[in-house]
């Protein structure tokens, strides 16, 4: 932690932007990075084929509900309908 005390793990932890940055330019730490890349590449088919795979939504759908949901809200906060009658006056 980055507290004071007494640190009995042999791991140093980081606390600032800069420390975690630098530490990733360590033997272990460039290992690690060469590692994920390597995973990253060479799995990206399977990768690819699982997202395909997703039944992931359509955005323009999301998007759509998204606005009409924000012109409802902004109905109900401003208290008019589109045709600027009143809620409770109308005809």
């Amino acid at each position: 932690m980055c507290s004071g005390g007494v640190d009995l793990t042999p791991y140093r932890y980081q606390c600032t932007a800069k420390g975690w940055i630098k530490s990733w330019f360590t033997l272990r730490g460039i290992f690690s990075l060469a590692v994920m890349g390597a995973v990253i590449y060479y799995g990206w088919p399977v990768i690819e084929a699982i997202l395909i795979m997703l039944p992931i939504p359509d955005p323009s759908e999301l998007k759509n509900k998204a606005k009409e949901a924000g012109s409802k809200a902004m109905e109900m906060v401003s208290g008019t309908k589109k045709n600027n009658e009143p809620v409770g006056y109308q005809s």
